[in-house]
Formats: C-alpha cells, structure tokens, sequence
C-alpha cells in the first residue's frame, strides 16, 4: 500500500489564510514538478474552495497530499476537494518534498507581496498568450472568409 505524504497543512480561519492557501497550492504544485497552466488552475480550485469555506464561516485546514501518482488538497471537514493524478513522479523523495514544502510555507508566510506579484505576472503572461491566441484566430478566420 502507497503511503499518504501530507505536505502541508494550512489551518483556514481569516481571509488572509484564504489568500495564503491559494499561494501554498500553486508552490505545492511547482514543487510537484507541473506546468505555469496547471499551477494556476490548481490554485484558482482552492482558492475558490477555501473563500466558499470562509464564507459559510467554516473554519477548517487544508492538507496537501500526495499518495503514489495522485496528489490531492484535503478539507478536514468535508473530505477531499480537489484531486490530480500526476503525469510523472515527483523528482524528489517523499522526505525531501515534506521538508521542501515546509521551507516554501515558511517562504509564502515572510514574502506575501512577492508571491502575489509573481501571480499577477504570470497572469498577465496568459493574457499575453491568450491575446496572441486570438490574433491568430482571426488571422485563420480572415484566410477561409476574405473579404469581397
């Protein structure tokens, strides 16, 4: 049977934690090796998650875990809220990635600021890419229907 490594535990009870939580889940997810597009998306999930939860006043704790291939940000209250199975393994040992989670909640708690900057610039690189995307959409668009 495959161990369950927690990697964090993040307790939820303001909505600073909130914020906290959602940079915790985006730096698990670098650590776990995943692209810029899929940190995001995991970090919009429990964000997301974690506003509802202090919204309905529900003060709880997130665990980040990671059990073979499958990683996976736990509620204490309400079980499971958000899975991924991991296309490859991590590239560190399971001792390694506790003590490195660790080091980086300690590293979002000091830099608050910094890792909310780093979210805004790579928010403004998709909208980049998507704005690109969408040049060359009309671009293909112009080619099938060109004008009279």
């Amino acid at each position: 049977m495959t161990q369950t490594l927690t990697l964090q535990r993040t307790p939820l009870r303001t909505r600073k934690d909130v914020a906290r939580v959602r940079m915790q889940a985006r730096q698990v997810a670098r650590l776990l090796g995943l692209g810029a597009l899929e940190q995001l998306d995991i970090a919009c999930h429990v964000f997301d998650l974690a506003l509802a939860a202090c919204r309905a006043g529900r003060k709880t704790t997130f665990r980040f875990q990671l059990c073979g291939d499958q990683f996976s940000v736990e509620d204490d209250r309400v079980g499971t809220v958000f899975g991924l199975r991991l296309c490859r393994p991590p590239e560190f040992a399971a001792e390694d990635l506790i003590w490195i989670a660790t080091q980086l909640k300690d590293l979002v708690d000091a830099d608050f600021l910094q890792a909310l900057k780093e979210q805004n610039d790579d928010i403004r690189r998709l909208i980049e890419a998507l704005k690109c995307c969408h040049t060359d959409l009309e671009r293909v668009r112009a080619a099938k229907h060109p004008a009279a």
